[in-house]
């Protein structure tokens, strides 16, 4: 069913009569308005969303999930979009939310999704595991940067390194920003990380 509304107020209400609650409400489907709107959701009917929407709509769903942080059911759901959603910004806001409840058990999962077959999931995914800040991941760390394809990529091992790592990084560190990618982005991060073990 779909209904269309003019609004002319900050505020309005409007009533729709259905014959039962629907699974899924969505407003301004396809993303024509620019706006800034609140839209609260329960937990069963982000979950629906999650699965069943569009890819715009899937996005807000894994994002609106973390209002739901400590509900266990919605990890399983979160895991399995990050792993298997056809589109990648959708397992990308999966893997966001994710890095935001922060769980010791989705260190591995997060190792996972670093090596996922778009460079913007693994950004987000070397994001999550340089939070933990746990000098234990710097090996990997050190593996993704000399083995992914992506600068972005690359940048972002370096900056989790920089949150992970201490003062015997800076050698490293300082090799690597004398490398001169694209619009310096390896160099920044390198300089970045450097000034984080710097500080320790």
């Amino acid at each position: 069913m779909s209904k269309k509304v003019w609004i002319r107020d900050k505020k309005e209400e409007f009533e729709f009569h259905v014959k039962q609650k629907p699974l899924m409400v969505r407003f301004d489907e396809g993303n024509f308005l620019s706006k800034e709107w609140t839209f609260d959701k329960s937990l069963d009917e982000l979950l629906y969303q999650l699965k069943k929407d569009d890819v715009i709509g899937r996005m807000w769903a894994a994002s609106e999930l973390m209002k739901f942080k400590d509900n266990l059911n919605i990890i399983d759901s979160l895991i399995d979009c990050a792993m298997n959603d056809p589109f990648w910004a959708v397992r990308k806001s999966a893997v966001e939310t994710l890095g935001e409840i922060q769980r010791k058990e989705h260190i591995g999962f997060f190792k996972e999704r670093s090596k996922d077959k778009n460079s913007k999931v693994r950004v987000s995914a070397l994001k999550a595991l340089g939070d933990y800040k746990n000098s234990e991941f710097l090996g990997f760390l050190k593996e993704r940067f000399k083995k992914d394809d992506s600068y972005l990529a690359q940048a972002e091992a370096l900056r989790a390194m920089g949150k992970c790592g201490n003062r015997t990084l800076i050698p490293f560190l300082k090799e690597v920003a004398t490398m001169r990618p694209p619009r310096n982005v390896i160099k920044k991060a390198a300089e970045w990380a450097l000034n984080q073990v710097n500080e320790k």
